[in-house]
């Protein structure tokens, strides 16, 4: 019994500093791709990303409203009281490398690039839906990005891509995490005609409905949120003030 149990602790110390050696692999290879800052010194990044923005921005402005009851229009139009809408902006990013560095390298870079426009969006407000883009592959040279595009887009084919995106990982089963924002069913819209006829009475009842804070107030146990039925909105704490 003794024996076996000291060969069971072995075996699971090992276990732990196989683990602890996988994780510093790993870092070490993100620090080589993306650069460091640290006791150990600096790297740049061996790829990079520009932005270009087209200054040709299309837009109109709406006075009639009063919004100053309604906080995440206050936080979308930055704290006026004007409500903008954006009909047209265009802008171009470029992913490229700055030293010479492995092609596997290069698409690693690009298709984490690609997959965070297919899953996420561009800026910080797209954990919360905002800044999603519809993304096209036009022209690809490499072979790699077959099939990487926004049209019908569902479960299973995201699933495909971050499949061929993931590396040899030793047999271990892939399973994608929960993501509130891609469930497998499809998605369907219901027109309600409501007898409000005070638009800023529904806009402030929907937001009502989608924040935490306010859905918390009224309902204990939320199934929504606890079964990831819905994406509820919020903010990051830094965010609050803005």
């Amino acid at each position: 019994m003794l024996a076996q149990k000291s060969h069971c602790q072995r075996s699971s110390r090992r276990g732990i500093w196989e683990r602890r050696e996988l994780i510093d692999r790993v870092r070490r290879r993100e620090d080589e791709i993306f650069g460091y800052v640290g006791d150990r010194g600096a790297e740049a990044s061996k790829l990079a990303l520009r932005v270009y923005i087209n200054k040709r921005v299309e837009g109109s402005s709406e006075k009639d409203y009063n919004i100053k009851n309604i906080p995440r229009m206050k936080l979308l139009t930055l704290g006026e009281r004007i409500v903008r809408y954006l009909k047209y902006i265009s802008g171009r990013l470029e992913l490229y490398q700055r030293t010479d560095i492995d092609r596997e390298i290069v698409g690693i870079g690009i298709k984490s690039l690609i997959l965070s426009f297919l899953l996420s969006g561009v800026g910080k407000g797209s954990r919360r839906g905002l800044g999603t883009i519809e993304l096209n592959v036009l022209r690809d040279e490499t072979g790699l990005f077959q099939g990487y595009d926004s049209r019908n887009l569902d479960y299973n084919r995201v699933k495909n891509i971050i499949l061929r995106i993931l590396p040899n990982n030793g047999g271990i089963e892939n399973i994608i995490p929960p993501i509130p924002t891609l469930a497998k069913g499809p998605f369907k819209l219901f027109y309600i005609k409501t007898e409000y006829g005070d638009p800023l009475r529904i806009l402030s009842d929907l937001q009502g409905f989608t924040l935490r804070t306010q859905r918390g107030r009224i309902l204990n146990r939320d199934l929504l949120r606890s079964k990831l039925m819905a994406w509820i909105l919020g903010l990051p704490r830094e965010m609050r003030r803005t």
